[in-house]
């Protein structure tokens, strides 16, 4: 009996688990952000009005208070936006698709608050808040949300955020953390055509009209797309809303300009951008059933696009548009209506050379 004992004694000793002491490990600390962007769509009629400041955190977050007050003071009529310009900042007449700019700070300071405004098909939908939303939180390295997030936005605090204004729609505007893109970025999306402003004609002085024959070049080698270049297109500016540009000369000093854009597709109005390419060749507006019997089919990068020809008392356009992915793509040229017409053909097989990377 002593030995039944012992050993049910020793069985029930051996069967206690050992106790295991676990370290705490420290979380990391959370590293503060580098940089800050304040940003605001708000629609008025046909247009998204685009307001942003940008920058170092410390800098950015020193102007956020302004930047608010210059929302708050936002006066909606029509497809007009006034404001009133906060205390301390120096505002600078726009240009082109610029409405205004805002400088901060020192005369060497390079902060600055931008507005821009650009025609929309209806810049009050969800798709066209989300798409410009996304565009700007992938500028400071963040993710994409989607329109349920929007639908969480508070007034006071958070990433996203409403404001009512005293004189227009209830607004939506942003406040994101991180590291910003070190390159250029489109202050919009899904609103307008997304070129540059024509440059009537004045851009840089070039030699004699080379003939046009067919033969072209390979396009640079490029991240996004491949192109052929058509013989006798000279190179011209690129910028914040240009991908390409070529300038053309013709007989007694007769230019064209081609230029490529692409924005964010969603909200693109075909109708109401393509009217306003009929205003630049002083064309009357047309509806949608006039303006679906003008265009041409065209295949661009394999995709299903649309060409326009707008012909006007002395300058032409030629557009086509198509979409790829979530981006439109938009080529234009304009210029002298003669000189237009002479490449058209190489403006359209400069479209189908193109190749774009999805």
């Amino acid at each position: 009996m002593f030995l039944l004992c012992l050993v049910a004694g020793l069985v029930a000793g051996c069967s206690e688990q050992p106790r295991i002491t676990r370290a705490r490990v420290p979380k990391p600390p959370k590293i503060a952000a580098e940089d800050r962007m304040l940003a605001a769509v708000v629609p008025a009629g046909g247009k998204g009005w685009f307001f942003k400041l940008q920058g170092k955190d410390k800098d950015v977050v020193a102007e956020s208070s302004k930047f608010e007050s210059l929302l708050q003071s936002l006066a909606v009529d029509g497809d007009k936006v006034t404001w009133t310009t906060p205390e301390g900042w120096k505002e600078e007449a726009g240009s082109g698709m610029r409405a205004a700019t805002f400088k901060i700070g020192a005369s060497d300071s390079k902060l600055e608050c931008t507005v821009i405004s650009l025609p929309a098909e209806d810049p009050t939908t969800d798709d066209y808040l989300l798409s410009n939303i996304n565009r700007w939180r992938g500028q400071i390295g963040l993710g994409n949300i989607s329109k349920s997030d929007i639908s969480k936005a508070g007034t006071d605090s958070g990433e996203i955020r409403k404001l009512a204004l005293k004189n227009g729609p209830s607004i939506t505007w942003v406040n994101f953390e991180g590291t910003l893109s070190q390159g250029g970025s489109m202050p919009f999306a899904g609103g307008g055509m997304g070129e540059a402003p024509f440059a009537g004609g004045r851009g840089p002085e070039m030699g004699p009209a080379m003939p046009s024959p067919r033969s072209s070049s390979k396009s640079p080698a490029s991240d996004e797309f491949t192109y052929d270049t058509p013989a006798g297109w000279k190179s011209g500016p690129t910028g914040e809303f240009r991908k390409v540009s070529f300038l053309v000369t013709g007989e007694g000093g007769a230019k064209v300009e081609i230029t490529v854009s692409s924005l964010a597709a969603a909200g693109s109005g075909l109708l109401s951008n393509i009217n306003r390419w009929r205003g630049q060749v002083k064309l009357p507006e047309v509806d949608q059933a006039t303006l679906d019997k003008s265009l041409e089919p065209v295949t661009i990068s394999g995709k299903s696009g649309q060409f326009v020809e707008l012909v006007g008392s002395t300058e032409t356009i030629h557009g086509a548009v198509v979409v790829v992915g979530d981006q439109g793509w938009f080529f234009k040229l304009r210029g002298d209506k003669q000189l237009a017409a002479k490449e058209k053909d190489n403006f359209l097989s400069f479209v189908k050379s193109m190749k774009i990377k999805e």
